[in-house]
């Protein structure tokens, strides 16, 4: 139930922004800073109570995805990573993706559930799908974008060499923080 409740609470606290009579009195209170902290650390509290629901939520094992999916999911992880890199520091590129972390979030969602056959992965996975798209259609028709300027190259360099060395660390790491090491797989790639 902590797993469930985790995910839940994850995304109520999503809908936050998209709600213009919930989001404002909250920053007029609070200021702007204060309340991206705020929210940031109530969605690391999320994660971490989902991370610890994970382990105690029963599973149920539908398939078992092959080693080609595996590997799929291995090479469409990159550019997530990348994508999400991409979301936080200025460069060039986010002059051409709307939403690199959506972008992002759905490439992700997808690749896992390439790679997962079970019950609880299926309920986290397909539920980022659905809330990354439905913020997206969201967030375009409120049409909040607003064009981001040309930055120096250096910017979409450091952007490629962070993702490298994040996605280095995930598959490397995979094993110890999620319960499912990678590594095994890239040896048949």
């Amino acid at each position: 139930m902590i797993y469930l409740s985790a995910l839940a609470l994850f995304f109520i606290l999503h809908v936050i922004p998209f709600v213009p009579n919930f989001r404002s009195p909250l920053v007029d209170s609070l200021g702007e800073k204060r309340y991206k902290l705020i929210f940031r650390l109530c969605i690391v509290g999320c994660l971490l109570l989902g991370v610890f629901g994970w382990s105690r939520f029963p599973n149920v094992y539908f398939y078992e995805p092959s080693l080609t999916l595996k590997q799929i999911h291995l090479v469409l992880m990159f550019p997530v990573v990348y994508l999400w890199v991409l979301a936080e520091i200025p460069n060039n590129l986010k002059r051409f993706i709307r939403h690199p972390m959506l972008t992002g979030m759905k490439l992700w969602a997808l690749g896992h559930l390439l790679a997962n056959g079970d019950l609880r992965s299926m309920l986290l996975f397909i539920s980022f799908l659905i809330f990354s798209v439905i913020a997206v259609i969201a967030s375009n028709r409120r049409d909040e974008h607003t064009p981001q300027q040309r930055t120096p190259f250096k910017y979409d360099i450091a952007v490629c060499l962070i993702a490298i060395g994040i996605y280095c660390l995930l598959v490397n790491f995979h094993g110890h923080l999620f319960g499912m090491p990678v590594t095994p797989y890239f040896s048949f790639l």
